[in-house]
Formats: structure tokens, C-alpha cells, sequence
């Protein structure tokens, strides 16, 4: 099933399900209860964009045992907010990733990498050392699946481009390269270390970048596992991963831009049909080779959201909802002009509005609790208490500033944004509002 005929099958399964039914009257409600908090009267945020970090200066963060001399969570930041110089990947990934604990030494690390250099071997003789296993129906109907796409994935990329060695596999009818078979040996070693889930359709757009950046077959097996780990969930058959991302990132279009919302309600696009490719693989078609892989070391720092994917897509939406409001009437105009967007979003342009975008979201999630805590304690005087309409009415109020918990679950777990948020006058569209 490729990603076509997923969306496809989600589309079906899921498509007709509604949800929030007269969201944009409670919005304008909402709006009118937290107009007076102070989150909702300070200057417009700005984002906080920098150069990446260059090869001298992550060097100049570690101690003379290797030990990082600045906090996690500060050089977290400095990679959200700029990215990583092409050089400093092989070593940031796997800190990124989960490989490397970020208080480890270099001696720690050394142990590390080759603990996972011999269990990588081990995971892989499962297969590449076990004739029966390779001469089984079930494995060779596999490994021909990951071939086909190993094939298709990333070929204009120069280390996945030519087809200098005969394939194996004489039914594939090419020729291939070294660099196809390490990735067809790591994805085939990860059907055999996720049993559970296995191989499925997608997997290797997520594996090529992260190849490339390790040089490595070993760790960048290990990297790809902990980055399947966080993303597994998209690829389940059921696609109860995916539905409940696209569930998530209706609430959040819904809550930022009901004007948007009701756009897609009226087009019949509130599905986010269109938006399913984006969270399957992590907008891989959407941004050109290199954006791809600033986009996820940014993504991977969960520096304010553990799911700033959500606002990523609501940024491009952003980008483009004056179009979407004024010159698109139809379903298949969507489709069209959104599936027209790859290969053309400007990745900075993304970034800054998608940190402008959260810092909005987070204000006014702010600014709602602040809001119902008020509320909350004027219940509980006596004088209210005693008049039952002033009761109800502040009763109305705070069930009408209820958060949803997939709005909720878009802030880090027990920690709202807790610095001052970057102000300063932004022009456009949702991110100057």
C-alpha cells in the first residue's frame, strides 16, 4: 500500500467523522472571556531564528572528558532555533536520537557505539547468516518489498544514484549500488528486531536521510529505531496513529483559525486529507533534500512542543490560507493546490511562523486556564453562591473554556512555556494576530 492508497484508505475509514460542531460561535465566546488577561495584550511574538551551530562551536560545549558544559535543555534551543552545520550531524543525531545520553563522556560514548556495532551484527545474522530464513516464502516476498522501495527512494540523491553493482535479486530487473544494499540490510535487520510491526511502505524515505548523515551502517541502523520509536505509530494498519495526529491537528486548526476551519468544513476537506502524507513521513516529498533534514533535527529537539510537527503544518496552511479563503470553492482545488505546494515551501519562512504560531497557542491556552482559575474561585464566594443566575452564568463560562486534551498534549508534559515569549511587531496572516 503505497502512501496514496493509505490516505486513501483513511479517507474512507475515517473521512465522514465530525468533529467540534459549532466550534466558531464558542470561539468568538472565548475570545470575549480572555480578552482582558495579559496574555492576550502583549506584543505580537516573534521567533527566535539563528545560523546553525558550526563544527568550533559544538566542540566548545563539551569538556575535556567530552561531557557537555551547558545544560541539555540550552543546547536543545540552539538546535530548534538554527539547526546543525552538515558536520556536527554525526555526532548531534545521536544525542538527538537517544543514542548518546547527553551527560556521557567520550570514553561512555566509545563503550556505547560499540555495544550497538555488535548487537546491530547480532539482529542482522538473524537473517544474512541463516539460509533457511532467506529461503523461506515469507522473508524473500519481504526483503522483494523493501527492494522495490529501497529502489524509488531519494535516486536523485549522487550516493543513491548510480547502479554500478548487478542486484541480487535478479527479479528486480536494475542494476544497484552499495549504498541501496546497506539500506536494504537495515531495513530488512529492522522487519527482524520490530517483529511486531515490521517493514511497511514509508519507512525508507525515513531512513535516507538519516543513512546519509551517519555514514554508517550500524548507528544508522540504531538512529533509524529511535526515530521509528517516536513515529511508529503512523504506520500501524489500523492507522489509529494516523487518525489521531490528524484528529489533533483538526483541534489546533480549529482553535487558531476557526475562519480557516470553516473553509475546509464548507470545501469538505476537514479531513485533512490532504495533510496526511505531511505527518506519515515528516513533510520527507514536501521540502527539498536539505530542508528535510533541518526541518527534523529541529523537530527531533521537542524543544517546545514534543509535537511541533502539528504547528509546522499549521504554518504552511498559514502561508497559503488567503488563497484557501478567497480563490478555493471546491474539494479537488484543495487537493490540487496543496499537493502542488512540494518542492516549494520556503522551509525558513515555516520555521519562524511555526515558532510565532506556538507562542499564540500558548498564550492563549494561558490565558484560558488563567481565566477558569478566576472564574473557579468567584464560584466558590458566598454572594455567588446565593444568586443562582450569576451562578450558572460563571458555570457556562468555564465549561466554555475548557481545554481539549489533544490541545493540551501538544505542551510539554507538566511544563507550559515558561520563559518570556520573543515580542515584536510580525506581519501576516495568523502569526501577526
Amino acid at each position: 500500500m503505497n502512501d496514496y492508497d493509505r490516505a486513501t484508505y483513511y479517507l474512507a475509514q475515517w473521512g465522514d467523522e465530525k468533529d467540534g460542531n459549532g466550534e466558531h460561535g464558542l470561539q468568538d465566546e472565548r475570545d470575549a472571556l480572555i480578552h482582558d488577561m495579559p496574555e492576550m495584550n502583549l506584543p505580537p511574538p516573534k521567533d527566535t531564528r539563528r545560523d546553525p551551530i558550526a563544527p568550533e562551536e559544538w566542540v566548545d560545549y563539551f569538556d575535556a572528558e567530552g561531557r557537555l558544559r551547558v545544560a541539555e535543555g540550552y543546547i536543545l534551543g540552539l538546535i530548534f532555533r538554527g539547526g546543525l552545520h552538515p558536520d556536527v550531524r554525526i555526532e548531534a543525531w545521536k544525542y538527538l536520537l537517544g543514542i548518546y545520553p547527553w551527560d556521557s563522556t567520550f570514553d561512555e560514548r566509545e563503550a556505547i557505539r560499540r555495544s550497538k556495532v555488535d548487537e546491530y551484527y547480532e539482529i542482522k545474522a538473524k537473517w544474512f547468516n541463516e539460509v533457511e530464513v532467506r529461503d523461506t516464502e515469507k522473508f524473500q516476498l519481504e526483503k522483494h518489498r523493501i527492494d522495490k522501495d529501497v529502489h524509488r527512494t531519494d535516486r536523485t540523491i549522487s550516493i543513491f544514484e548510480g547502479e554500478d553493482l548487478p542486484n541480487p535479486d535478479p527479479n528486480m530487473g536494475v542494476g544497484t549500488n552499495s549504498n541501496l544494499e546497506i539500506m536494504k540490510d537495515i531495513l530488512v535487520s529492522y522487519n527482524f528486531h520490530n517483529t511486531e510491526l515490521g517493514y511497511v511502505q514509508g519507512m525508507s524515505d525515513l531512513l535516507a536521510p538519516i543513512y546519509v548523515a551517519m555514514g554508517t551502517e550500524e548507528m544508522a541502523f540504531w538512529c533509524f529505531v529511535h526515530f521509528m520509536d517516536r513515529v511508529e505509530s503512523n504506520f500501524y494498519m489500523d492507522q489509529t496513529g494516523m487518525r489521531g495526529q490528524l484528529k489533533t491537528l483538526d483541534a489546533l486548526i480549529r482553535f487558531m483559525d476557526p475562519a480557516l476551519y470553516k473553509r475546509l468544513e464548507e470545501t469538505d476537506t476537514a479531513n485533512l486529507f490532504f495533510c496526511f502524507r505531511w505527518l506519515l513521513v515528516w513533510f520527507k516529498r514536501e521540502f527539498e533534500w536539505d530542508d528535510v533534514i533541518r526541518l527534523w533535527e529541529v523537530l527531533w529537539t521537542n524543544h517546545l512542543s514534543p509535537h511541533m510537527i502539528m504547528f509546522i503544518a499549521l504554518a504552511v496552511l498559514d502561508q497559503h490560507r488567503q488563497v484557501i479563503l478567497e480563490s478555493l470553492n471546491q474539494f479537488d482545488e484543495i487537493l490540487k493546490y496543496i499537493n502542488e505546494l512540494t518542492g516549494t515551501i520556503d522551509l525558513e519562512e515555516t520555521l519562524k511562523r511555526s515558532e510565532v504560531l506556538f507562542y499564540r497557542f500558548e498564550r492563549r491556552i494561558k490565558a484560558m486556564e488563567r481565566k477558569r482559575t478566576q472564574l473557579q474561585e468567584k464560584l466558590e464566594e458566598r454572594l455567588v453562591w446565593m444568586n443562582q443566575e450569576e451562578r450558572q452564568k460563571i458555570e457556562q463560562s468555564i465549561k466554555e473554556l475548557e481545554i481539549d486534551d489533544k490541545l493540551t498534549s501538544l505542551l510539554k508534559v507538566n511544563d507550559i512555556h515558561t520563559q518570556p515569549t520573543p515580542t515584536s511587531t510580525t506581519p501576516s496572516s495568523l502569526s501577526s494576530s
